[in-house]
């Protein structure tokens, strides 16, 4: 390549290129999108405006998984140089930071972009089966389109700020949780605020999906804040390359550490526990972030919890709890597919399995040690998703769960779900071994593609199979778990 600017660009383009994950990813995505349509075909005679309903499902699936690309694929941008120690030898390399903040996000976005273009052809089909326009799925996808390199450039500019990936998806986290505030505080509010509000909402694709998947759509295909989005993201990669040299100017410690120097001063770590929870304590401050970790999301999902029952229940009893459980739900599932997909990757990246290879402990000991340490990791999104909207519904008089038939029926539920995080657990364990980056949203895809599909095809077989699937789930988890402990054993012996 004759220009340094594009080089490293033109080589991650051509390294995805070569991998055979990327057609995988491609094919599956396509394969998803058939099986969508047949179930809608066969579902088309109780339903209306079935291509409609078809493609809502998808397009709305699609934003749920590229804002949890942005939590974790696009975040670890350049957290993994840093992380790798790797980022010094790039910039020996004459490469200035216009050239690695190309070459290390503008490539991914490319990627997520044709993962996004490949559909549009099947799903184009949709107008085939009624109650939706080709205008419609053009202006969605151009809502996805834009949503993907802004969200894209956001996680770039957290990645650069951040010392850690698990710090960078936090603060991504964090402002799209600011965005949907303001999106809500814009319904209820009027004046300058609300079109101050309205522009900070239009950055995320849901209000405007919902707009476009209307009966009857007759807009522009790119609205204003398909603009926005535009200019945000650019804003954002302009912040970055900005101050990429006064952020990236040393790596810090290539060993594991408990967060920066002042976290340490404030959150000190405390006496390793009594053996056989030492494996337990190493996680909860080296990979976990230690008890300063636990504070903050700990607050942070109360006032989460509060805000969703206030803002989508007005604190009426009866909607009050299926929000809370929905919520709950979603918490749990992203804490714990975060620090799966950690527990393990971080021993590899640090060469580190190997030292505790030598201790007087199987690899199934240290294996289960490892997976026992995620209770640590997922301890404030239970309390504050369970046990705080539990005194809250207390306090506001309800009984619901003083019906024992309705209490039966929670128990299989909670049962039912822990059976396919049981699998999502050691599915995304393993996936942090085999591939480099990209665990956490491939584990939820599988997750929601897979649940969702089983219990469709359970429903049209009167039920058998959606009773199948935690049969199914608990199979598949001990299939994972015994080619994690084949991983970690060979990886052990590389060392």
């Amino acid at each position: 390549m004759s220009s340094p600017l594009l080089a490293l660009f033109v080589r991650s383009l051509r390294a995805d290129a070569r991998v055979k994950l990327t057609y995988a990813a491609r094919a599956g995505l396509v394969a998803v999108v058939a099986v969508f349509m047949v179930l809608t075909v066969l579902a088309s005679g109780w339903t209306g405006a079935p291509g409609l309903q078809f493609f809502r499902s998808i397009a709305f699936i699609q934003a749920v998984f590229i804002t949890l690309a942005g939590c974790s694929y696009f975040a670890s941008a350049i957290t993994e140089e840093k992380e790798e120690q790797t980022l010094g030898l790039l910039r020996m390399t004459q490469l200035d930071p216009l050239s690695i903040l190309l070459g290390k996000s503008t490539g991914r976005l490319c990627g997520a972009l044709l993962l996004i273009a490949v559909q549009f052809p099947f799903t184009l089909l949709a107008v085939t089966l009624g109650g939706i326009t080709a205008g419609q799925i053009v202006s969605a996808y151009l809502a996805l389109g834009a949503y993907t390199f802004f969200l894209c450039n956001l996680a770039l500019l957290a990645s650069v700020l951040a010392s850690r990936t698990g710090l960078a998806a936090t603060l991504v986290g964090i402002s799209l949780v600011g965005l949907g505030l303001l999106s809500n505080a814009a319904a209820g509010s009027s004046g300058p605020w609300q079109e101050v509000a309205e522009g900070f909402s239009s950055l995320l694709p849901f209000q405007r999906l919902a707009e476009v998947l209307a009966t009857g759509f007759a807009g522009p295909l790119a609205p204003p804040g398909f603009w926005i989005s535009l200019l945000a993201g650019l804003a954002c990669f302009f912040l970055a390359w900005l101050v990429f040299d006064r952020c990236c100017a040393s790596e810090g410690d290539a060993a594991p550490s408990a967060g920066p120097r002042w976290w340490r001063r404030r959150f000190p770590v405390s006496r390793a526990w009594p053996w056989p929870r030492a494996m337990a304590w190493k996680d909860f401050h080296f990979i976990h972030g230690g008890r300063g970790a636990v504070y903050l999301k700990l607050a942070a999902y109360v006032v989460l919890v509060i805000l969703n029952v206030w803002s989508s229940t007005g604190f009426q009893v009866q909607s009050a709890l299926s929000s809370v459980i929905g919520l709950a739900i979603l918490i749990i599932t992203a804490e714990l597919g975060f620090a799966a997909s950690r527990i393990f990757s971080v021993e590899k990246r640090e060469r580190t399995w190997s030292g505790l290879a030598l201790l007087p402990l199987t690899v199934e000991d240290l294996h289960r040690a490892k997976l026992a340490s995620l209770h640590h990791a997922v301890l404030p999104a239970f309390l504050a998703t369970l046990v705080v909207p539990a005194l809250i519904l207390i306090c506001l008089g309800t009984y619901a769960l003083s019906d024992l038939i309705g209490a039966v029926f929670l128990l299989l539920g909670i049962g039912y779900a822990g059976t396919l995080l049981h699998f999502f657990v050691h599915f995304t364990a393993w996936l942090s071994l085999l591939l480099p980056r990209g665990a956490l949203p491939i584990g939820i895809a599988v997750l929601f593609v897979g649940t969702l599909l089983g219990m469709m095809i359970g429903m049209l077989l009167f039920g058998v199979g959606v009773l199948l699937l935690p049969v199914f789930a608990i199979i598949f988890a001990k299939v994972c778990r015994d080619k994690t402990l084949a991983l970690l054993g060979e990886l052990a012996a590389e060392e």
